[in-house]
């Protein structure tokens, strides 16, 4: 939408509100003020080969091997070019070359993610992880340069204070009595929405935002992992067994939205 010109189209608005469905307990809203989610880069990458029959190996240069070496090598950026203080979270979520066993293909693609919450240390990473598919291209003997393609790249979201107050004393006012096992303070994530390129329109004055998490876990199923230690294993968001309970999961989303709409056409 922004690349489409959306803020030529409408006026600037006051405030950009935006939330996400998590595994914590369904029925409840989380928000904190300042850094909510961390940087990402997410890289497109296509390694280059030499083709040839599989009985023939030395006839061609093979880029699933090239690759998997890339992708090994990648989870070494963290564990050895990162303060261990610094959380920093390199992945490759696909790889993908080939059609058949008998054919070394010409090519490989794959995709990494690179995520932090500090500027020096994502670029860092970034530079790590470019430097290396580059260095194993080459000593692979690639015939061609890889194509690496950042395909996203997101500031860290950073609620701003103000309207994160605001939105809690709303959220409280709305809640009453309840309000305690409804509102909770929402954890510092490493995951990244690109939600906060709303708050940064190009060439325009920055927007404040508020960023906010509604729970989808049935609330059994959470306190049982809870007390058993086992949270870890709850289905995160992207897992195939990722299933949010409907109600009241989608009451507390919908309600998010029309406290915080109603809190600030107010103001």
């Amino acid at each position: 939408m922004i690349d489409d010109g959306l803020f030529q189209k409408i006026p600037l608005p006051d405030i950009v509100l935006g939330q996400h469905a998590v595994l914590t307990k369904a029925g409840t809203i989380g928000t904190r003020p300042g850094r909510v989610l961390g940087f990402l880069d997410s890289l497109n990458v296509r390694v280059y080969g030499k083709g040839t029959h599989s009985s023939t190996p030395e006839l061609g240069i093979d880029p699933i091997l090239m690759g998997s070496c890339i992708v090994s090598r990648l989870q070494m950026v963290v564990a050895r070019e990162i303060d261990f203080k610094e959380p920093c979270v390199v992945t490759c979520g696909t790889f993908h070359a080939g059609t058949d066993a008998s054919i070394i293909p010409e090519h490989a693609d794959f995709k990494v993610d690179i995520r932090s919450f500090n500027k020096d240390v994502q670029l860092t990473a970034v530079n790590a992880v470019k430097r290396i598919i580059e260095g194993e291209c080459r000593t692979a003997n690639s015939p061609r340069s890889p194509r690496i393609l950042t395909v996203v790249s997101c500031p860290p979201i950073d609620n701003d204070k103000d309207s994160t107050a605001k939105f809690t004393e709303a959220s409280h006012s709305f809640y009453g009595d309840e309000a305690a096992d409804k509102v909770l303070v929402m954890d510092l994530d490493i995951t990244a929405d690109d939600f906060v390129l709303m708050g940064h329109p190009p060439g325009k004055k920055a927007i404040p935002y508020i960023y906010w998490n509604f729970g989808v876990t049935p609330r059994a199923e959470y306190d049982e992992a809870e007390k058993e230690g086992t949270l870890r294993d709850l289905p995160f968001n992207h897992n195939k067994r990722f299933a949010p309970e409907i109600e009241p999961s989608l009451r507390a989303g919908i309600e998010g939205l029309a406290i915080a709409s109603v809190a600030f056409f107010e103001r």
